[in-house]
């Protein structure tokens, strides 16, 4: 609920996620209408922004996850980004030796524990492991996707279809005069993404305002999930025998 969030998110960045939630995650079902809401030629709908919307509301999250591990663990002084200093970050596993991050079980020093993890609970820790710092292949990674390049091209699409929207919108354009609509083969995985970063904060959000969600949230994408469906595969396997 918005009260949830509001115990999360940080009231520099609300304002941000009202654009984002509601102006934004509204393009994942098939765009949003004009003022008018017919969708027609002179007020076409606003174009599909998942990768946007990713690396948006991600940025969000990784920020208000930032500042409550700051305060639960008492390390105010990592608040803030500094030259030539590592940062705590949302995933990052490969450095753990050089900087904390957050979903880490412990702290760098490896003997105190991420007081984060029991105020979010398990669940959310579950989904966010999954989403940002899985060491499986298949696993979306979306930070790392955001930060090093991954998404560059699809952004770079979706903003050349954002502006082309607007110019429309604003009569400067006619529908004849856009180029093509950008297709993306990894549209259905954004989609998919943008969503489950959605129930994501959700979950995050209910955890902190001391009300936690009901729902709980399998592993998908853990060392143990992929080795319980790996012995799954093989015991299918030897029944097949």
């Amino acid at each position: 609920g918005v009260c949830e969030v509001k115990h999360l998110v940080p009231d520099s960045h609300r304002c941000f996620l009202k654009f984002v939630l509601f102006g934004l995650a509204p393009s994942l079902r098939g765009g949003t209408k004009s003022s008018d809401d017919t969708g027609t030629k002179e007020n076409p709908s606003l174009p599909l922004l998942p990768t946007i919307f990713i690396t948006a509301l991600s940025s969000i999250i990784e920020h208000s996850l930032r500042l409550l591990w700051c305060y639960e663990n008492q390390r105010h002084y990592h608040c803030i980004a500094r030259a030539s200093e590592y940062y705590v970050t949302l995933d990052g596993h490969g450095q753990r030796d050089r900087h904390d991050v957050m979903i880490s079980p412990f702290l760098i020093d490896g003997t105190s524990k991420n007081k984060l993890i029991s105020l979010i609970g398990a669940p959310a820790f579950a989904m966010l492991s999954d989403l940002f710092a899985s060491p499986s292949p298949d696993a979306p990674n979306i930070r790392s996707a955001v930060c090093h390049g991954t998404l560059d091209d699809a952004i770079v699409a979706e903003l050349e279809e954002l502006g082309q929207w607007a110019i429309v919108l604003n009569g400067c354009l006619n529908t004849n005069q856009t180029k093509q609509a950008h297709t993306d083969n990894n549209e259905p995985f954004l989609i998919d993404a943008s969503c489950a970063l959605i129930s994501c904060l959700d979950l995050i959000s209910s955890g902190v305002s001391g009300q936690p969600n009901k729902s709980r949230y399998e592993p998908v994408y853990s060392y143990t999930a992929m080795a319980k469906r790996d012995l799954g595969d093989i015991l299918s396997k030897i029944d097949e025998i």
